[in-house]
């Protein structure tokens, strides 16, 4: 089956709401005079999200001593830029299946290699001194998105796709979905993050991240989010098809910003907050 812009927007519309919720958040805190009120609003508009934030922001990783019991007291606690990552995190929670069965993956898995991936990108952006961490852990955050959209299209009425079988049969998972889709699921995920109206450098970043030096047009965080995976790779949370795109090569540290060492600390530093972090917040 060859996938259209049609097919995306049509899936996009059955998946949860929280990622929209997630992109309209990222553009309300871009503005300095954005009140707490605002950001209660947007989050409240998912029971469900506003649920699991308050559920977050109780672990262990903030150690207040007393639970809090509403969203507005969450987020005064814990302030904008933790709540943005929790959204982000509760998201994806919402977003990944308990399998994707296209792939032969579990969805909490999945989960770890986007928290990984995001916290990698969080970590390679603070070594450049940038000044958009938010959008570099978004980026890392959604990245497999795609993969969802392709897993619910496979498993329409009448569709005969077998799985992805493996490595070491197609050791390129991009061929084997351009194969069957006509694309790859970095191509569809910034489809569907156009759908969800987030930033054209987020979507381009992904779009382009199994081979950011192909396009002219590939932004530097497409690089970044290569040099991302192949941090996660070393920490052994690779998706199935997906280690032969992350080999470090100088061009793609010279496009990134980023030097050899730097992205050897970014590993220790990772692993490290991948730790805290799973065992305080690992989905529910």
């Amino acid at each position: 089956m060859k996938v259209g812009k049609p097919d995306i927007i049509r899936v996009g519309q059955q998946l949860p709401a929280s990622p929209r919720i997630f992109s309209r958040l990222a553009a309300v805190l871009k503005d300095l005079n954005t009140g707490v009120d605002q950001v209660v609003g947007l989050v409240k508009m998912d029971p469900g999200l506003s649920a699991q934030v308050i559920r977050l922001s109780n672990s262990v990783l903030f150690g207040f001593a007393e639970p809090s019991t509403s969203l507005e007291e969450s987020i005064n606690r814990v302030g904008f830029r933790e709540v943005y990552r929790l959204v982000g995190l509760a998201a994806t929670n919402q977003l990944f299946p308990k399998e994707l069965a296209l792939y032969a993956v579990r969805g909490d898995l999945v989960w770890e290699n986007s928290l990984a991936s995001a916290l990698a990108m969080e970590r390679i952006a603070r070594k450049q001194g940038a000044e958009d961490e938010q959008a570099a852990y978004t980026i890392g955050l959604l990245r497999s998105a795609g993969k969802v959209l392709f897993t619910r299209l496979a498993a329409q009425p009448g569709q005969r796709i077998a799985p992805y079988p493996g490595a070491e049969v197609e050791p390129h998972l991009g061929d084997w979905e351009r194969g069957l889709f006509g694309m790859d699921n970095p191509e569809a995920a910034a489809e569907l993050m156009e759908h969800w109206k987030f930033d054209p450098t987020i979507r381009q970043a992904i779009r382009h991240h199994y081979d950011p030096l192909l396009a002219a047009d590939a932004p530097r965080e497409a690089a970044m989010l290569n040099c991302a995976g192949w941090v996660v790779h070393q920490l052994g949370k690779s998706l199935p098809g997906e280690a032969a795109y992350w080999r470090r090569e100088p061009a793609k540290l010279e496009r990134a910003s980023i030097l050899a060492e730097v992205l050897d600390a970014v590993v220790e530093e990772v692993n490290a907050e991948l730790d805290v972090l799973k065992s305080a917040i690992a989905p529910a």
